[in-house]
């Protein structure tokens, strides 16, 4: 598995890498959860954060829902409509 960070000097890619791991979906993130705890052991992945991006950026969007003008617990369609195709 490996992991790709795209992005100009200074914006904290390397922060990304050594704090937060953004698989996409869920199956990715169980499976990289296990490879971390085999490779570095559950105590050191203990302190590394995991989540797919979707569940990344919610929490964003909840840790700062009042700066961004939302509701305190944001659902994760707040604000989008949906048209029938």
């Amino acid at each position: 598995m490996g992991l790709v960070v795209i992005a100009g000097a200074g914006t904290g890619k390397t922060r990304v890498i050594v704090e937060h791991v953004l698989p996409y979906n869920v199956k990715v993130t169980r499976e990289f959860l296990e490879c971390l705890d085999q490779t570095v052991g559950p105590a050191t992945r203990a302190r590394i954060a995991v989540s797919n991006s979707h569940s990344f950026c919610h929490r964003i969007l909840t840790e700062n829902a009042a700066d961004a003008g939302l509701r305190p617990r944001p659902g994760v369609l707040d604000g989008v409509v949906q048209v029938p195709l």
